[in-house]
């Protein structure tokens, strides 16, 4: 009887969406994945304990078993290229002018060989600078692991309620593309992820620790060359014992090939030009007025017969062209120009909110020439002021009639001192407006 109910044909129709959601993330509850196929098939039935032995038989025909305990003791042995960890670190370093920067790295180790990959960013990673780790990884090995084993990170998922994992969607279809098994390990549970957890400490502490800063790409090139000759050579912590560069010649055999082409990135970074273009494909296509003023890359890619162009940090559109098959060299938006990305971003930051709405009008008329950038610096000042501090601002800008920029930085020193100005701005601009700083203190205490 068991036997039959685990066969089940009338759920054969569904064995493949089934597959499809238990490769990708093999420690999905049944409950949840019971709840999908609901949601995805209105006309779905069957009886929970038939479903559960079907999905039971399918992994273990699959090797799809699901990573539940939580771990206090050593984890087992994995095969060759069985298994991965990923884990992402930071790291304060100085730099050749006595100043200090801080680093973000991604770190993939092989759980077999203990063999190490790290990638450097300068700021915090995204999806997609995560997504740009993962294909130097593969590349650098040589080949993918069956499965990958993470923290419950944003980057990656919003959310893991009880094994109903819900990715984000960038990196859901870039997992689907390579084609591994993702596991999320449980919060707070160090001992699931010793391995990745004990070679960031080394890259801390036998690398990093002196490093002198000169840049990001000399960093990871430098890096290459530590793992090279000394991150990877060293004996390893795991009960395998040996040198990681020795025991990966075995697990490199077993990696399983990832094409080129799944590696490659429809979307490419160009610099986007003093002239306020992209260069691409020999010709210059127009930007929205301002985007060079506020980002210096932008993302390109082209689809059927259109440039699609985003901004690299938040991945939204910001404008969108007909590739050009003509003569000209610089290729134009359309007469109805957009609004910049500035304003846009600047518009997103305060909403409906009217006393912003009545200082932004008034920049307008007082200030056309200068509307991007001043944005641009309300933009940066937003990060350090809170709403209600910028609303006394702006309200003090329409009361006086002077919406400007300098006055309401003015108004922020006179209120808040200058130490939050410090953080952002030039020490010249500080002292300026900490004049007009002084003379509506003069004003106000008559």
């Amino acid at each position: 009887m068991a036997a039959e109910a685990a066969r089940a044909p009338q759920l054969d129709q569904y064995r493949g969406f089934m597959l499809d959601h238990l490769t990708l993330c093999p420690q999905i509850r049944q409950t949840n994945l019971l709840y999908k196929l609901e949601q995805h098939f209105p006309n779905f039935k069957t009886s929970k304990h038939t479903f559960y032995r079907y999905v039971k038989k399918l992994r273990e025909e699959h090797d799809l078993t699901q990573f539940t305990k939580r771990l206090t003791t050593a984890r087992e042995s994995t095969p060759p290229a069985e298994e991965a960890q990923v884990d992402f670190g930071q790291m304060k370093l100085k730099t050749m002018y006595g100043t200090t920067i801080k680093v973000y790295f991604f770190c993939m180790v092989l759980n077999y060989s203990n063999y190490r990959f790290f990638y450097f960013e300068p700021k915090p990673f995204t999806t997609e600078t995560a997504i740009k780790a993962h294909n130097y990884a593969f590349k650098f090995f040589g080949g993918r692991p069956k499965k990958i084993m993470y923290d419950l990170d944003g980057v990656f998922a919003y959310s893991e309620n009880y094994g109903d994992v819900i990715f984000i969607k960038a990196f859901e279809e870039y997992v689907r593309k390579i084609g591994y098994q993702v596991i999320f390990c449980h919060a707070y549970d160090p001992q699931s992820k010793a391995t990745v957890e004990n070679s960031i400490k080394k890259i801390k502490y036998d690398w990093l620790k002196n490093y002198e800063f000169c840049g990001i790409q000399s960093l990871n090139a430098a890096t290459l060359k530590w793992l090279d000759t000394v991150g990877n050579k060293f004996i390893s912590g795991s009960r395998r014992g040996g040198i990681p560069s020795d025991l990966f010649r075995e697990e490199q055999k077993h990696l399983i090939p990832v094409c080129g082409s799944l590696l490659a990135d429809k979307k490419r970074i160009f610099g986007s030009l003093g002239n306020n273009t992209v260069r691409y494909a020999g010709k210059e296509y127009e930007l929205p007025l301002g985007t060079n003023l506020i980002m210096s890359q932008v993302q390109v890619e082209e689809e059927d017969d259109e440039l699609l162009i985003y901004c690299c940090e938040t991945g939204d559109e910001i404008c969108r062209h007909k590739v050009s098959t003509g003569k000209e060299f610089v290729v134009k938006l359309p007469q109805s120009r957009p609004e910049s990305v500035t304003l846009l971003k600047i518009k997103r930051q305060f909403g409906d909110d009217e006393l912003f709405k009545k200082f932004f009008d008034g920049l307008k008329k007082q200030t056309p020439r200068y509307l991007a950038k001043q944005c641009a610096a309300l933009l940066v000042a937003t990060q350090y002021y809170d709403n209600q501090q910028l609303n006394e601002a702006f309200a003090h800008c329409i009361k006086i009639g002077i919406c400007t920029f300098t006055q309401l930085m003015a108004f922020l020193i006179f209120k808040h001192g200058k130490d939050i100005a410090k953080r952002f701005l030039s020490v010249g601009k500080v002292s300026h407006y900490s004049k007009i700083a002084k003379e509506l203190e003069v004003s106000e205490n008559g």
